[in-house]
């Protein structure tokens, strides 16, 4: 299978979240202590479970073995990919619903990571989330004609728990980026390519170079041509479907129509190839053209 995993796009997200929580952070004062400690927490809780759904897509079998999938579901889903994508909703929504340090517990054991938590820190946070959210729900409105000052909620408590925050997620990125440095852009691309073509003709590194900026560049078509010469009608569909995004004149060079099979004919592994390489292409459409690799 395919596994649509990059590193520097977890990293990416995680410092995008970060930045938004110390921007939340700079700008609070007294007026914003309760909506941007709840901004805060729905942007700590919502980091971890993009990364669990990203991560269980391309790992799938980390998903609990007790997880079944409905009639209704299965015949609506056009793809496997659908079916695990629903799987993966319905497995988080199973954790996130408890209290946020069983939430933390479940993301490490998933990603097998590991990074120190503040047991006695998150249980403050959640109580102070739980009371803002619950509790002071009702009072507000029952107290609005008294003038009262709210002196259950401090500003430098709700600062750390901020903080706190933003620390966990720095540790959680240190722990990602070191136990996943191998999953790379390049690393995903050769993976795709080497799923879908095991002829030592259509090599990665036969087909591909890299220029200086990164980019992926094709070598020379002449000596292509003569390579692929030999190749299966299913193999020249294959290739045509990649060359295609690198360059929609490419294929005319190297192919021809009486090249490329009829769907009938071909087996169904080269039809389950087709279906990952265009869900590929879904979410990486730039990686054969344009898009730096290195």
């Amino acid at each position: 299978m395919i596994r649509f995993f990059v590193c520097k796009d977890v990293m990416t997200l995680i410092s995008n979240k970060l930045d938004e929580i110390q921007t939340t952070l700079s700008n609070m004062n007294d007026a914003t202590i309760k909506p941007s400690f709840l901004y805060s927490y729905s942007m700590f809780e919502s980091t971890l479970t993009e990364i669990l759904r990203y991560y269980l897509i391309s790992f799938p079998e980390k998903l609990d073995n007790t997880l079944t999938v409905g009639k209704d579901e299965l015949l609506s889903s056009s793809s496997t990919h659908n079916i695990i994508l629903s799987s993966v909703n319905k497995y988080i929504r199973k954790y996130s619903s408890k209290t946020l340090s069983e939430y933390i517990s479940f993301f490490k054991d998933i990603l097998s990571i590991e990074f120190c938590v503040d047991e006695g820190m998150i249980k403050d946070i959640s109580k102070i989330r739980n009371n803002i959210t619950h509790d002071d729900a009702y009072s507000e409105l029952l107290f609005l004609h008294i003038d009262q000052h709210d002196l259950s909620i401090s500003y430098l408590d709700i600062k750390d728990y901020i903080i706190y925050f933003c620390d966990l997620l720095n540790s959680i990125h240190f722990q990602i980026k070191d136990v996943y440095s191998k999953y790379t852009y390049e690393f995903l691309l050769r993976s795709v390519w080497n799923y879908t073509f095991s002829s030592p003709l259509l090599n990665f590194d036969n087909i591909w170079e890299f220029k200086q900026d990164g980019i992926l560049q094709i070598k020379d078509i002449k000596q292509i041509k003569k390579k692929i010469y030999g190749i299966s009608g299913s193999e020249h569909l294959l290739l045509s479907i990649f060359l295609q995004q690198y360059n929609n004149t490419l294929n005319e060079a190297l192919h021809s129509f009486h090249d490329i099979p009829a769907l009938v004919s071909i087996d169904s592994n080269n039809k389950e190839k087709i279906i990952n390489i265009i869900n590929f292409f879904k979410y990486y459409p730039l990686f054969f053209n344009g898009t730096p690799i290195r």
